[in-house]
């Protein structure tokens, strides 16, 4: 009802035109139920953004009513807006009333578990647990969540030892790595050397061709003096005997004459030695 309308209504009923009618007919609580009831009917036929604003405007007509504040969080559940309808559940946990708290902290936890928030879905069943008689569906869905908490734990044990061992294997790989490539490097240090003492060898080799064949060899590579030939005669010492420096002619003719009269008074002693030798010998006889 439009504000022009509703005052002309007022004025009627003051003037007594138009009778009285029952408060009933245009009090708002009348609105709320009726869209909660077409909020409902909606949510059945999967229209949950019709729903979502039927139970809206049911609450802003009655604030107080929790059902109104459940309903409206199943819509935005079923319109999978979670944030908002975790809100309006644990809104409606009222610990004055355990049944309606219950479905509340209930629904709540559902909304954790669709959100994969498995500890907190656990924490609203254990609370849900502790305000009246559980229900089967509130067990189940308990012991459901702890099993799921193990099994992540034990997914997120195997999954840091699967990392941890493939971080070991590439370290190994790593070190082996680097074990070859110092191996490389150490072989290639060595091939360098053996290069390069191998071109030395080779310029000195080329330094040594370049020298002169006809050089003479070092003193101590000089093969020694050949012994002078015992079978060859000495010559005499008539010819060995050179003339002193200065000497005339006439001078060397006398003395190799004064020489030759010496060799015979030599030879004639000889001879009378040997002589005398043979006498004797025959007198012994």
């Amino acid at each position: 009802m439009r504000r022009s309308e509703f005052i002309l209504l007022c004025a009627l009923i003051l003037f007594g035109s138009l009778p009285a009618a029952p408060a009933s007919a245009w009090d708002p609580l009348q609105k709320a139920p009726r869209a909660a009831q077409e909020a409902g009917e909606q949510l059945a036929e999967g229209k949950s953004e019709e729903a979502v604003e039927s139970y809206a405007r049911a609450q802003a007509l009655n604030p107080d009513e929790p059902d109104y504040r459940m309903g409206l969080g199943e819509a935005l559940y079923a319109n999978e807006d979670l944030e908002a309808a975790m809100s309006q559940f644990l809104a409606a946990a009222d610990p004055q009333q355990p049944e309606l708290a219950q479905r509340a902290l209930y629904n709540a936890g559902n909304t954790a578990l669709a959100a994969g928030e498995l500890d907190k879905a656990l924490e609203l069943y254990e609370r849900a647990l502790l305000t009246s008689e559980p229900s089967e569906d509130l067990l189940y869905n308990l012991e459901l969540t702890q099993r799921l908490l193990e099994q992540s734990q034990q997914q997120q044990d195997q999954d840091q030892q699967d990392q941890d061992q493939q971080d070991q294997d590439q370290q190994d790989q790593q070190d082996q790595e680097d074990q070859q490539q110092d191996q490389q490097d150490q072989d290639q240090q060595q091939d360098q050397q053996q290069d390069q003492q191998n071109q030395d060898e080779q310029e000195q080799q080329e330094q040594d061709q370049e020298q002169p064949q006809n050089e003479a060899p070092p003193d101590s590579l000089q093969p020694p003096p050949a012994p002078p030939d015992s079978t060859q005669a000495a010559p005499p010492d008539s010819m060995m005997a050179a003339p002193p420096e200065g000497m005339s002619p006439e001078e060397a003719m006398r003395l190799l004459e004064a020489l030759d009269h010496d060799e015979e008074e030599l030879r004639r002693s000889i001879q009378r030695r040997l002589r005398g030798t043979e006498t004797e010998s025959e007198n012994d006889w």
